[in-house]
This record gives C-alpha cells, structure tokens and sequence, in this order.
C-alpha cells in the first residue's frame, strides 16, 4: 500500500506468511513411489497388473494426501480473505450508498445541461445553416442572371456570324466579319472577368459564413464542475441472446457444456443419442485405497 494511504487496519503486515516447504519425509515416499512406478514398462500378465495396480493406489493415496493438505493450508487464508473483504466491505457500504446517490444526482444534472447544451447548439447550427442557404440562394439568382446574359451574348455573335456569311459584297462580308469576331472578344473578356467575380464572390461567401459563426460563439457544451468528466457512452441490454448469437457467435455470446447434466443424461437416463455430441463407451477402473500402508496423513 501506497505510503500517502489511509490506514484501515489496526493490524501487523498482513503481507508477513511464514515460508512453505514441503518436508523432506514427503518428499522420500513421493520419490520412491515414483522410482517404484518407473519401472513398470509393460502390463502383460495377473502378477504385472497386480503390481501396476498397487502402484496406481499409492500414487492415488498420496495424491489425495496432497489435496487435503493443500485445501487445509489455504483454509485461514480463505478465512482471512472472507474476513477482510467482510470488514472493509461493510465499512465502506455507507459510502458506496452515498457514492451512488450523488452519482445519480450529478449525472441526472448533467443529462439536462447537455440535453440544454444540445438544444442551443442546434439552433446555433440552424442559424448557421440558414445564412448558407441565403448565401446559395443569391450566388444561385447571380449565376442564372450570368448564364441569361451569357446565353444572349452567344446568340448574338452566333447571329452576326451568320449575318456576316449571307452578304455578297465581298467589302461589306469582311467588315461584317471583323465586328463579329469583335464581339466575340469582347464577350470572351466578359466571361473571363465574370469567372474572377464567381471566384471572390465565393471568397466572400465563406467570409460571410465565419462571421456569422463568430457573432454565435463557439459550439455549445455542457459546463460541469471542475474533477467531473463528462464523456457519453453506448451501453446495451440483451433482448434475445438466441438472436445475438446467429448474428455475431461467439464473439458476443459464450457458449459451454454443462458437463453433469449431460452425463446424467446418459449415464442415468440412457440417451445414446444427443445433437451435436458423440457417445462413445470408455474403460474406467477405480482403484481403491491401499490401508496396508500409511504413507502420510496431514
């Protein structure tokens, strides 16, 4: 625990557990148990099986010595555990009640400021939204004049071209040639200048646009208190897991066997035939304790 900690418990280190070791008498009977077993290569007659067998319970007896010995070393540990995740637990419980009321109160504060904070911001947008529209909708009235004038100039020229073809005097056809030719420039110089317009109307446009997001302040936020995060997330409930199975598998959903039901099912129930399962028969033996020899007790 950290130095700067509160201390909770009147209590010496309970960090401090005396050294674990196994007993060197353990560890004479394992090893000769296990020199016994190694020379046992094959089980080919009564008197090999005999000897097998008689292996098999030393090794189970031991085995079983082990565990009751482990479950009884871990036994005041897991007390101790139990005693002190009770103990804390029931200190604290007062300040996970009060923790959880002001929780809800600040987050049900919070869901109004952002749902105000939304709300504002939303016609901030649409503010914003409708002096684009504006903007669009005279630049779109310009062009259509622009596309209107530039449509009569072309027939215009297109009129003086033909004009210029039909007269015979050869003079007059020239000179008729040349005003149209003229005018053709003159509307080419017209459009070019038109174009570098359309380009600074633009420019002004999105001028326009920042100004207008500039008098409406910045985007809207809730405000909260200083130490308080505010940061919306997703959460979910299950409405139908078969559902959310087929859709995502066992990505989303665990799936596992309930082993003793289905044992129970076919050992006590006689079903040989279940979806998805093989049934198949297996040799078991039960080798049963050997009392002859007390090897160790805990």
């Amino acid at each position: 625990m950290s130095s700067q900690a509160v201390q909770l418990f009147a209590a010496e280190d309970t960090q401090a557990l005396p050294p674990l070791k196994i007993t060197e008498e353990a560890n004479v009977i394992r090893n000769e148990i296990l020199a016994g077993s190694a020379l046992i290569l094959r089980v080919s007659n009564t008197a090999q099986n005999q000897i097998a067998v008689d292996s098999l319970a030393e090794i189970r007896n031991l085995l079983s010595i082990a565990e009751k010995y482990r479950v009884w070393l871990k036994a005041p540990v897991l007390k101790r555990g139990k005693e002190i995740d009770s103990l804390v637990q029931d200190w604290v419980q007062e300040l996970r009640n009060e923790y959880g009321r002001l929780d809800n109160l600040t987050t049900a504060y919070v869901d109004l400021v952002r749902e105000q904070a939304a709300m504002e911001e939303a016609e901030r947008q649409a503010k914003i939204k409708q002096e684009e529209q504006r903007l669009k909708d005279e630049a779109d009235a310009k062009e259509r004049e622009r596309q209107r004038i530039e449509r009569e100039n072309r027939e215009k020229i297109e009129a003086a071209n033909k004009a210029a073809q039909e007269i015979k005097n050869k003079a007059a056809r020239v000179e008729a040639q040349r005003k149209a030719e003229e005018l053709a420039k003159q509307e080419a110089d017209r459009l070019a200048a038109e174009e570098a317009k359309r380009v600074e109307e633009a420019k002004a446009r999105d001028e326009q646009i920042e100004q207008k997001k500039i008098e409406l302040g910045p985007p809207i936020e809730a405000v909260t208190a200083e130490g308080q995060s505010v940061k919306p997330e997703w959460d979910y409930k299950i409405t139908d897991i078969h559902k959310l199975y087929l859709d995502r598998g066992q990505q989303c959903v665990e799936l596992s066997e309930k082993r003793a039901a289905i044992k129970n099912l076919i050992n006590a129930g006689g079903v040989r035939k279940l979806g998805g399962v093989e049934i198949f028969a297996v040799t078991k033996q039960r080798i049963s304790q050997n009392k002859s020899r007390r090897l160790i007790d805990v």
